[in-house]
């Protein structure tokens, strides 16, 4: 089953993953993330909690949903788990824009240039740098624009899951590797629930 990462991604406020836990009850993957943007930066350092988390403990997975209205729990079993999936989505754009404003202000710029040898302006000149700068802009926004998710299905058809990227306020940075890696912790903590259980 596909599942989509369209709309905005959450910032990443926690990433935690942890070894073994002392408690059933304490996590051993804690997301958390806040709507994109200063307002809700704001919101949070308030105390107003409008943040969505997924928290995997040794028995259940918790989805938790904030907002300025309330807030929304829902809990699935371990022993519940039908599947659980991670991916990223990279916005390829950018970069293809960064390389078409790079190229097209450098032909510009040369072609300027000669033209206006004779005067002695400097307009070409200008023209490269203002491309090179909103080239930079371009790279840097496919970099940050990377959206990263998490989801866990039950075997009723339920979905839990995340849509992140990564934050440049709150400094939490995660690699595709990282997120990769929370459905092998997943799997094997569906494994040993149903061990236990059974």
């Amino acid at each position: 089953m596909m599942l989509g990462m369209g709309g905005p991604a959450l910032v990443l406020r926690k990433f935690n993953i942890s070894g073994a836990p002392s408690k059933q009850e304490d996590p051993v993957i804690e997301i958390e993330g806040r709507k994109p943007g200063l307002i809700a930066f704001f919101l949070t350092l308030i105390g107003i909690d409008a943040s969505t988390s997924l928290i995997v403990t040794p028995r259940d997975i918790r989805f938790r949903k904030g907002s300025l209205y309330g807030e929304i729990t829902s809990m699935m079993p371990l022993t519940a788990v039908a599947s659980a999936h991670a991916g990223f989505a990279k916005p390829i754009g950018y970069l293809i824009a960064a390389g078409g404003v790079l190229f097209a202000s450098f032909a510009m710029g040369i072609g300027a240039q000669s033209e206006l040898r004779h005067a002695g302006g400097g307009a070409g000149v200008a023209v490269m740098v203002l491309g090179l700068l909103v080239s930079l802009v371009l790279v840097v926004s496919y970099f940050m624009s990377r959206k990263m998710a998490v989801y866990v299905e039950s075997a009723g058809g339920a979905t839990f899951g995340l849509v992140f990227k990564r934050s440049m306020i709150e400094g939490v940075t995660v690699d595709i590797d990282k997120v990769k890696s929370l459905v092998d912790i997943i799997r094997e903590l569906v494994i040993a629930c149903q061990q236990r259980v059974g």
